[in-house]
């Protein structure tokens, strides 16, 4: 039919600005598809994805780019060996944590990317998101900025937790 559109039309749109998805597994199908590639040996990938029941309205290739940059840091964090989980969940408004500034909680879905990894400790988790902040040698420190700014863009939350050899988890809250 005309008015339905394929799941390729969908990345797309979405990679040039035109329409959006508002299908969490579509999204989360099409994000996870090129992330297999980039693993590296020894690395292991599990997923937990459960988005079933709420819609956000995301870019696919948007969100592709921020999940590559965040299995790009956590593969780089196990360092040739290790696990890496991804999952996603509903996030209903009462659940959220309160942020400052914000008078309106909606329901969110989650993704959440974990490594059993190095981890970071307070002053670099705190820093993690600046523009050029890295602590690595041929990086530009641009990767979890950008990350920033996608999940500002869909008005949602991003959570860093980690701790010195205790891995990291990295949560995008999307609204």
């Amino acid at each position: 039919a005309a008015g339905r559109r394929g799941p390729r039309e969908v990345v797309h749109r979405g990679a040039r600005g035109g329409r959006l998805t508002r299908r969490p597994r579509h999204a989360m199908g099409y994000a996870l598809a090129s992330l297999a590639r980039n693993l590296g040996a020894g690395a292991r990938l599990t997923l937990f994805l459960r988005v079933d029941r709420l819609a956000f309205r995301i870019d696919v290739a948007q969100l592709q780019g921020a999940l590559l940059h965040l299995v790009t840091n956590a593969r780089e964090s196990i360092q040739g060996g290790g696990l890496i989980r991804i999952g996603t969940r509903n996030l209903r408004a009462q659940d959220l944590e309160p942020d400052p500034g914000v008078n309106e909680f909606a329901d969110h879905v989650e993704v959440a990317i974990a490594d059993n990894g190095s981890g970071m400790e307070s002053e670099i988790r705190r820093r993690a998101v600046e523009p050029f902040f890295t602590t690595k040698t041929a990086a530009a420190g641009l990767g979890l900025s950008v990350v920033h700014g996608f999940v500002s863009q869909t008005r949602g939350h991003l959570v860093i937790e980690s701790g010195v050899n205790h891995g990291t988890t990295v949560r995008l809250q999307l609204q």
